[in-house]
């Protein structure tokens, strides 16, 4: 992992950009799942994992939450 220094709000934003852009880093692994958006069902632990190489699960799960929060994530 990465001693790289980010925001919450950077990792907000990264974390919401697996959900609208198709090329997305996260992506190296595989093709995006066809028709996904913010209504794809992922569970917080999967987006957790797809994350943990570029930030700790914590910061992550919090990206999450605040999506969640926000209404961007259901």
């Amino acid at each position: 992992m990465a001693n790289k220094q980010y925001t919450a709000e950077e990792v907000k934003e990264d974390v919401k950009a697996l959900f609208t852009e198709n090329n997305h880093w996260v992506y190296q692994y595989g093709s995006p799942t066809p028709q996904r958006n913010c209504d794809s069902p992922y569970y917080k632990q999967q987006i957790k994992i797809l994350f943990e190489d570029k930030y700790p699960q914590d910061v992550t799960g919090k990206a999450v939450d605040a999506l969640l929060k926000d209404g961007f994530l259901k």
